[in-house]
């Protein structure tokens, strides 16, 4: 009797012991997918493109008109006039890809003052998304000469260049 009783008690201790062992082993098993379907639904962020480019602006439209951004790349002076960002401050930028203007309106929730100084402002429209990380170089009366990056994205486009201009009134 006192036989049959150790063995119960044998039987039932390794039978809650190898319960256990395979819910830890589900659980490990279960989380695993989970983690690759969660991957699988990140949209992969394009390498930079570098064949794409920015158009230069015959001329300031006349929608940018008083206040407003005048970007160009580092490497080409600001007083030539050869932009390829502008902005009016407040709702819209525009860029020109092969040979057309494409508008973009200011994300306001998005953009924001990073220090005195440097800010970050997101424009997006027509399939494109244009960061601009700026840090004042100048200061003058209205306005200043600043330096940083233009990140343009879109569904086959991720560019980086590195820009300067003036932002003011």
């Amino acid at each position: 009797m006192r036989l049959n009783l150790y063995l119960s008690v044998l039987f039932f201790l390794t039978a809650c012991a190898n319960h256990q062992q395979k819910v830890e082993n589900t659980k490990k098993t279960d989380s695993a997918p989970a983690k690759v379907i969660a991957a699988q639904k990140t949209t992969p962020i394009p390498p930079t493109d570098t064949a794409f480019t920015l158009d230069y602006f015959p001329a300031v439209p006349d929608t940018i008109n008083g206040c407003g951004d005048t970007y160009t790349f580092d490497t080409t002076a600001i007083a030539t006039d050869k932009y390829i960002f502008l902005s009016n401050l407040t709702d819209f930028a525009i860029i020109r890809v092969k040979g057309a203007n494409i508008y973009l309106n200011r994300d306001s929730l998005a953009s924001k003052e990073i220090s005195e100084g440097s800010f970050i402002t997101i424009f997006k429209g027509n399939g494109y998304k244009a960061i601009l990380k700026a840090q004042k170089i100048k200061s003058y009366d209205e306005g200043g000469l600043y330096k940083g990056t233009l990140q343009i994205t879109g569904d086959k486009v991720k560019a980086i260049f590195k820009v300067h201009g003036e932002s003011g009134c």
